[in-house]
């Protein structure tokens, strides 16, 4: 095709085209800067929403902590709470009586009776005192042999060597201190 125009209508033409381009690009650069910007607003919009959910909700449990009864429930756990420690502190400083006891059990020949056995803790020592029936002197020296290879402190006192058979002895063992 040619084109008859003049010079000056081509140019008006390319000007009149040109400017069609620019409102198109224009206008489609609004729409998106348009939609960009409500894109934004809605998520501004749905985070201020969350965030007023989350202080409502805070001041909820802050209202449930002022509550007397809960006040009152967290003064009793923080007693029950240093009540433990206390327990646990006591008990930590305790001897072991119950290994004792199982030492002890262990040690003791067959034909010897035990009587009496007591625990005392005296000035971060502890003793156990133990009485009993022995039929014979080999079996009280066994009995004595096995305590010495057990602990560290035994009185044996001498009378308990004074009868041949039908013994009845007493003796005391430092329990804190074991051999190894």
């Amino acid at each position: 095709m040619i084109n008859l125009l003049p010079q000056r209508q081509k140019e008006e033409l390319k000007e009149e085209e040109s400017r069609k381009l620019i409102i198109v690009w224009a206008v489609f650069v609004c729409f998106f800067a348009v939609s960009f910007v409500s894109i934004l607003l809605s998520i501004r919009n749905y985070i201020s929403g969350k965030i007023d959910f989350q202080k409502i909700a805070l001041e909820q449990k802050e209202e449930e902590l002022e509550n007397p009864q809960i006040q009152s429930l967290r003064k009793n756990l923080v007693s029950f709470n240093a009540t433990l420690s206390d327990l646990e502190a006591f008990y930590r400083d305790q001897a072991e009586f119950s290994e004792t006891l199982i030492s002890l059990s262990r040690i003791v020949p067959a034909n010897i009776y035990l009587a009496n056995i007591s625990f005392s803790k005296k000035d971060g020592g502890a003793t156990c005192n133990i009485s009993g029936f022995s039929p014979d002197r080999k079996s009280l020296l066994e009995l004595k042999n096995n305590l010495e290879k057990t602990f560290q402190e035994i009185n044996f006192p001498q009378s308990n060597w004074l009868e041949p058979e039908d013994i009845n002895f007493t003796a005391s063992l430092k329990i804190d201190g074991k051999k190894e």
